[in-house]
């Protein structure tokens, strides 16, 4: 503690349980932090999520277990937990990339690379739901294009868990959020509790662009059907599986392109 009674985490280069050592803090919110750290016995970097309160948030530790059951390349794999240390955290795997957040900072992305990540997002999502665990707390730092390959997920019922959040129908809460990820990818600019992702004026020009031609247009419509409130109409997407299967297309489309192209 603090002479102001504030309480404080561990310091750099402290080690967890003796075997986990914290080396730079990636990303701090009021109910944990996020540290990139090593495993000294198996040589390896990870991520270590440290909680704030001892103990956290009820479900917390119960969303972890159940994130180590779901198996996909879009997950992040967990390795390690302990809710009684103190204080009490969990590990999984460190991804090297940038998050959407970071992506923005560039502007708004190439149509088909949209079109590709958010194919593995609503995939992993569904192969989520499909075990019984939403996100249900879906941002642009959810999501991290890897230096390797691919899109992971992260936060997959930890950060639901965290915030307490319970919904009627997690499928189309991700769905929606997913979504609007989508259309912050392709404009450039995301809006959250008053605070918003500004793109420079060639950025927001460029974003148009991608907005209303080819593969860009296509994910536009995808979009608009996601969010329409229709929702008995028969071409709505309300499930991340939906959603996969309607970006499967256009990536399908695309490689046929390519194909006749050749």
């Amino acid at each position: 503690m603090t002479d102001a009674g504030v309480a404080v985490g561990p310091a750099p280069g402290s080690r967890l349980d003796d075997r986990y050592r914290l080396r730079r803090i990636n990303r701090r919110t009021g109910a944990y932090t996020v540290w990139q750290g090593w495993d000294d016995l198996l040589r390896r970097p990870v991520a270590v999520q440290v909680f704030a309160a001892d103990p956290p948030p009820p479900g917390v530790f119960g969303a972890v277990r159940a994130a180590c059951r779901v198996t996909h390349a879009g997950l992040p794999q967990v390795f390690d937990a302990n809710n009684e240390s103190d204080p009490p955290y969990f590990v999984r795997e460190w991804i090297r990339g940038r998050d959407l957040t970071a992506r923005l900072d560039d502007g708004p992305l190439e149509p088909q690379a949209v079109a590709d990540g958010f194919l593995q997002a609503s995939e992993a999502l569904a192969a989520a739901h499909a075990a019984g665990l939403p996100h249900l707390r879906l941002t642009p730092r959810s999501l991290v294009w890897s230096r390797f390959g691919g899109v992971k997920v992260l936060g997959l019922g930890v950060d639901a868990a965290v915030e307490r959040i319970r919904v009627d129908d997690p499928e189309l809460v991700d769905t929606r959020a997913l979504i609007r990820l989508l259309c912050a990818a392709l404009s450039g600019r995301y809006r959250e509790k008053g605070s918003l992702l500004r793109s420079s004026w060639s950025r927001a020009t460029r974003g148009w662009w991608t907005r209303n031609l080819g593969t860009g247009r296509e994910l536009v419509g995808i979009a608009h059907r996601a969010l329409s409130l229709g929702a008995h109409r028969s071409d709505a997407i309300r499930t991340p599986d939906q959603l996969a299967d309607e970006l499967r297309q256009i990536a399908g489309s695309q490689r046929r392109g390519e194909h006749v192209a050749a």
